[in-house]
């Protein structure tokens, strides 16, 4: 294992040197925008709504997070998203680890960083602010995650096909819990869309203030109009609780409320 973690550790640091070696300077006007946005989804996951209401540190699964609104109300889940753009560079904050196509699907539609460019610039930074386990989208992707989490082979046409001409063990799908982790630690089937619309809110509010031809041009982000409807900087002001001792322990995030 200690021979796996240095391999790794050199070509990091290579690829750290590699880029400082060819690094140039910024030019241009400095420019920083930067805004948060609190989020509001329906749980469907039982099991960690249960962990989360009853104390999870019971049975050796602490959950450090608030249930008071706005993280949490009955079943609705509150968490946080952030966009920043600093200079020619769009980053965009996640609560959780999130599925590529999620940040795939921004790159594809967010242009306009980079003013002239042939390239836009993009960043994106998974587990911030919150941890919800891991996100999926789009909504059609669930059947894989839920199948590879439940059997240990999934339920496609070629697996199917294969047990049927000689079955075994390791040639049809057999139950086997958890032998994937993405759906049973996937807190709401709507999050991740519900994600890909608030970075692209974020991506409007960064890159052309008072637009939102980026979010409306995702035709699914019409069914979250309510987070639309919360202005940016909702997770702050709605959060904001006054604090009676100790005031230099930060208040207000989810996972430290």
């Amino acid at each position: 294992s200690f021979c796996e973690v240095l391999e790794y550790g050199r070509e990091v640091v290579d690829r750290a040197s590699l880029a400082l070696s060819h690094a140039q300077p910024i030019a241009g006007k400095p420019s920083l925008d930067a805004h948060s946005y609190l989020i509001q989804d329906p749980a469907t996951n039982a099991a960690i709504m249960g962990f989360e209401y009853v104390p999870g540190g019971v049975v050796g699964l602490p959950f450090i997070r608030s249930t008071s609104p706005p993280w949490f109300t009955a079943t609705v889940l509150g968490t946080v998203v952030g966009s920043a753009r600093i200079g020619d560079v769009m980053l965009s904050s996640m609560p959780g680890e999130a599925y590529p196509q999620i940040a795939l699907k921004v790159q594809d539609t967010v242009t306009g960083i980079r003013k002239g460019a042939s390239q836009e610039g993009f960043m994106t930074m998974g587990l911030s602010n919150d941890q919800l386990g891991y996100i999926i989208a789009p909504f059609e992707a669930y059947p894989q995650p839920a199948q590879r989490t439940l059997f240990n082979n999934p339920l496609t046409q070629d697996v199917i096909t294969a047990c049927a001409s000689g079955p075994s063990q390791d040639s049809c799908p057999t139950p086997h819990p958890i032998s994937n982790d993405n759906y049973f630690f996937n807190v709401s089937h709507t999050l991740g869309e519900r994600l890909t619309c608030a970075m692209l809110r974020g991506a409007d509010d960064v890159v052309h203030p008072g637009q939102t031809a980026f979010r409306d041009s995702y035709s699914r982000c019409a069914l979250f109009a309510n987070d639309a409807q919360l202005p940016a900087g909702s997770d702050i002001t709605l959060s904001a609780t006054p604090v009676s001792s100790a005031p230099s322990v930060p208040t207000g995030s989810p996972d430290n409320p």
